[in-house]
């Protein structure tokens, strides 16, 4: 039972850092919105508004590593489960906990990656690499693509082990990880 409650305070943990991130992608949306009207107000007036498509690109990458985990905790990642259904309930769940521990390998293959990139950065004297027009470098965009990798790793792994949980019990009903379902 110790060990439960040690894996529900865990999961709570990452469900929380995820919901912190989500925030922190509004955020980052926000400020796109503000850069997109920016640049519509200015070629109106006919100055260009210069790193308008840099500042867009970079965003973007904000936006979707901060709200991955998140999604995934919310299950709004598109699903095609025409095999499943199918199935008997244990084998379903089974092969839902194999597909779910791959995509948590897939995630932190991803992590890996970019904290490879990041680590390459601090450690080479060389010059960061850089956006194209602006100029600012891609290093906090690839620390926070590792964390956001991370995350859902960690929402993939979490749900792997509930759905391990229940291909086990033969699809008795499992008291839930968090208070989700």
């Amino acid at each position: 039972m110790r060990r439960l409650g040690a894996i529900r305070r865990i999961a709570n943990g990452v469900h929380f850092a995820g919901r912190v991130a989500l925030y922190s992608s509004a955020i980052f949306l926000m400020v796109m919105l503000l850069v997109v009207v920016a640049d519509v107000v200015t070629r109106f007036a006919r100055v260009p508004f210069k790193g308008a498509y840099d500042l867009g690109e970079m965003l973007m990458v904000c936006i979707t590593y901060t709200a991955l985990a998140f999604t995934q905790y919310e299950k709004g990642h598109v699903r095609v489960d025409i095999l499943l259904a199918r199935l008997p309930r244990r084998v379903a769940l089974g092969l839902d906990t194999i597909t779910l521990t791959a995509c948590a390998v897939v995630a932190f293959l991803i992590t890996w990656a970019m904290t490879g990139r990041v680590w390459e950065v601090f450690s080479d004297p060389g010059p960061d690499p850089v956006s194209l027009l602006l100029g600012w470098p891609l290093s906090p965009l690839y620390l926070l693509m590792a964390v956001g990798a991370f995350l859902l790793g960690l929402e993939f792994l979490i749900d792997a082990v509930r759905s391990g949980a229940h291909a086990v019990r033969g699809g008795d009903p499992v008291v839930p990880l968090t208070g989700s379902p």
